[in-house]
This record gives structure tokens, sequence and C-alpha cells, in this order.
């Protein structure tokens, strides 16, 4: 091999190894960490934990369509399901201004 092109591989390896460099670089600027964790789910689970629990103990969150949604009464045949669902509790009382 002649000295121009071990001169050129050199280069290009110290130009790879930058680049590899700068992208750590940012890598490390672009992370994130989860300081808490919260949640509102069907079955009144309120913490992950207890959406765990929900599952360990294999329930259902599936419940009959509270009053307050929608008249089941007014259902129409042809959608037998819409009887039920996974509801949240209390869903009236959440703040869309606060996202």
């Amino acid at each position: 091999m002649n000295n121009s092109l071990d001169q050129r591989t050199l280069h290009a390896l110290d130009r790879a190894i930058d680049l590899l460099e700068t992208k750590q670089q940012q890598k490390e600027k672009d992370s994130i960490a989860i300081v808490g964790m919260a949640c509102r789910l069907p079955g009144n689970c309120n913490t992950p934990e207890a959406f765990w629990q929900l599952l360990e103990r294999g329930e259902q969150a599936v419940s009959q369509v509270p009053p307050s949604r929608w008249p089941v009464a007014n259902t129409p045949e042809k959608y037998p399901g819409m009887a039920f669902g996974a509801f949240l509790s209390a869903v009236d009382q959440f703040d869309p201004q606060f996202f």
C-alpha cells in the first residue's frame, strides 16, 4: 500500500471516529429520565401498581355503561356490545387546560 492510500485511510478513520463521538455526545444530550409516573385506567386503577394488581388478579375492568355517560336504553339493537366498556371514573373532572 502506498503512503497516499494509508493517509487517506487514516483520515477516513479519524473522520468516522469523530462522527461516532459526536453522535454519542448528542445521544447523551437527548437522554431522558422518568422521574414520576401516573395513570388513570379503567377498574379504578390510578397507579401503575393498582393496574398491575388488577392484571395479576385476572380481573376485568369492563363494566356496564355508567348512566352518566349515555343512556343504554337508547343503544340501537345492532350494537349490543355498546352497553359495556372500560370506563374511567370521574371523567368529568379531567382538566384539559392542565395539559
